[in-house]
């Protein structure tokens, strides 16, 4: 829906531009107020997993930026941000070529809180994202100029809202989608989803390890999805880190081309950590 992807267009638009005005409130810090979940398969992330037991490597090449944060008080931040995502599936083939087979691209603002009492142990947070999403077949899955696989038209556009309490050593989470349009229209409006994260820090680096579950809805039926990460950041500065670790995922595929299908894969892969 050609309006939907106007608004969205817009409203990033309008936090670039207003961006030098709350600034004038922002606090100096580096990061995100919400920081990306580890297990989620729908977050940014700079890196690829080589999937060990199918013959495809998954590559996420995405960023979310805090545009501008505000201070409202001693207990209370926000913050304005945009986000940018692509997914992709390529193929393992000899002499280290990766043909591409599909890629999702995604796009949207997002709205972050934090509120921390000072008392209590745990922060708590909210983030709300608006987002617009869509797959394509690439030339990966063609054979002399004919697709294998025949592409169409996919798109999502959404709300998705988390909830989360978190300190130094543990994350829990609750949070669902809220699709608006889709094409194909055959998805539930809501997928809720939990998850739980547990981090152990050591000089220079922190283990960090995160499931994510998910209820996913399709023509009426209802599917569980699981992911989990677990794995090591080694730190080189404050804002910038590498992280090493293992994936599982199973449930049905995160490529819109592949909607219909279950992924069931382990695989091993690396990050880079940027805040």
């Amino acid at each position: 829906m050609k309006i939907i992807k106007i608004i969205l267009i817009f409203i990033l638009s309008e936090l670039i531009a207003y961006a030098d005005e709350l600034d004038k409130h922002k606090e100096n810090e580096k990061g995100l107020l919400f920081d990306p979940l580890v297990a989620n398969s729908i977050e940014p992330r700079l890196g690829f997993i080589n999937r060990l037991n199918t013959n495809n490597v998954r590559l996420d090449i995405g960023i979310s930026y805090d545009l501008s944060r505000i201070k409202l008080n001693e207990y209370i931040d926000m913050a304005f941000g945009a986000d940018f995502f692509t997914y992709t599936k390529l193929r393992k083939e000899s002499d280290f070529k990766f043909p591409v087979e599909t890629i999702d691209y995604l796009f949207g603002a997002n709205f972050s809180l934090m509120y921390d009492s000072q008392e209590s142990i745990f922060m708590y947070f909210l983030r709300i994202r608006l987002s617009h999403i869509s797959a394509h077949i690439v030339d990966g899955l063609a054979d002399s100029n004919i697709f294998i696989k025949t592409p169409f038209v996919y798109s999502r556009e959404f709300f998705d809202i988390c909830f989360a309490l978190e300190n130094e050593n543990i994350r829990l989470y609750l949070g669902s989608d809220l699709i608006f349009h889709s094409i194909p229209d055959v998805f539930s409006l809501t997928n809720p989803h939990f998850g739980f994260e547990l981090y152990y820090p050591l000089p220079n680096i922190k283990i960090i390890g995160g499931y994510d579950f998910k209820l996913t809805g399709i023509e009426k039926k209802i599917y569980p999805v699981h992911s989990a990460q677990v794995g090591a950041t080694y730190s080189f500065s404050n804002s910038l880190g590498l992280f090493l670790g293992f994936y599982y995922y199973n449930g049905k595929s995160i490529h819109g081309m592949y909607y219909q299908d279950i992924d069931d894969y382990f695989g091993i892969g690396f990050q880079l950590i940027y805040k």
